[in-house]
């Protein structure tokens, strides 16, 4: 990884907001045993919007371009009431994102 952080740009791009969304978003659905199309289906049955699995996709994968609306309709059925980011100063750019989960015994 040090070999590819040293190219311009790819640092940046790893630790990117939309990266770092879709690797959170990816981790809580593995957690709970979803496919992408089984999250997209539950998003679209506890909001009534509708959601296709390739939108999944898109954001597991970094995409830019995805509406806060659209995080927080797929967050609000992973369970994850607040998101922390925490970016780390220009010099040492990187960033971690935490969740908390919705309600303390709720299950998705």
């Amino acid at each position: 990884m040090e070999l590819l952080e040293s190219v311009p740009g790819v640092k940046e791009a790893v630790y990117s907001f939309s990266r770092m969304m879709g690797r959170a978003i990816f981790a809580r659905r593995i957690e709970l045993g979803l496919t992408q199309k089984e999250l997209a289906q539950r998003v679209q049955e506890e909001t009534g919007q509708p959601m296709h699995q390739s939108v999944i996709s898109r954001i597991e994968g970094g995409s830019t371009g995805i509406t806060s609306e659209t995080y927080d309709r797929i967050l609000r059925v992973l369970g994850m009431k607040d998101i922390e980011i925490i970016f780390d100063t220009p010099k040492e750019i990187g960033a971690t994102i935490s969740s908390l989960p919705y309600a303390a015994n709720e299950h998705v």
